[in-house]
């Protein structure tokens, strides 16, 4: 019925959202995400493979999910 054909549209609204919200990103802000949030990396691990300190990862994983969280809600 119609809520079925309203889902799609409303699930790739939420990508093209999400997209446009990681170009604003830097190419590092990027990286960081997708290995801890997409690939589920621990931030000690991400740390690892960055070969950067853990609290730097941490501290720009929670910046950079809080900048994504605001570019959403716009």
């Amino acid at each position: 019925g119609v809520q079925t054909c309203a889902l799609p549209i409303s699930r790739s609204t939420q990508k093209m959202a999400l997209l446009s919200a990681l170009e604003t990103l830097s190419p590092q802000e990027r990286q960081i995400v997708a290995l801890a949030v997409v690939q589920g990396y621990t931030v000690r691990e991400t740390a690892e493979i960055l070969g950067a300190p853990q609290g730097t990862v941490s501290s720009k994983l929670h910046r950079t999910l809080k900048k994504l969280r605001a570019q959403l809600e716009k």
